[in-house]
């Protein structure tokens, strides 16, 4: 009788020694998984804002080429105009120098 309560008290000293290193790892894991959702909010974060920033850049990238494209448009315009200025002003080149 005596032995078996000796037995008992022992295998629960050893069971509360397993339970406590259980215990201790179980709070090492939560730390660590505070730790990485910690980052992970911060990554998020980041991301939030680099989204913005991306989203920004594409804004003033399709004005920029919107101005492009009227600008384009502005020069293939005149085009016709300029090249009829351009032959005029050979013309009258040419004129001035057979007058000489």
């Amino acid at each position: 009788d005596k032995l078996q309560l000796q037995l008992k008290l022992f295998q629960l000293y050893h069971n509360k020694q397993e339970l406590t290193e259980k215990r201790e790892i179980a709070d090492k894991k939560k730390d660590e998984v505070i730790k990485l959702e910690k980052r992970k909010e911060i990554s998020d974060e980041e991301i939030k804002l680099k989204k913005k920033e991306l989203a920004i850049y594409n804004k003033e990238l399709a004005n920029d080429e919107q101005k492009v494209k009227e600008l384009e448009a502005q020069i293939n315009k005149h085009r016709p105009t300029y090249i009829k200025a351009k032959e005029n002003s050979t013309h009258h080149q040419k004129k001035i120098d057979l007058a000489k």
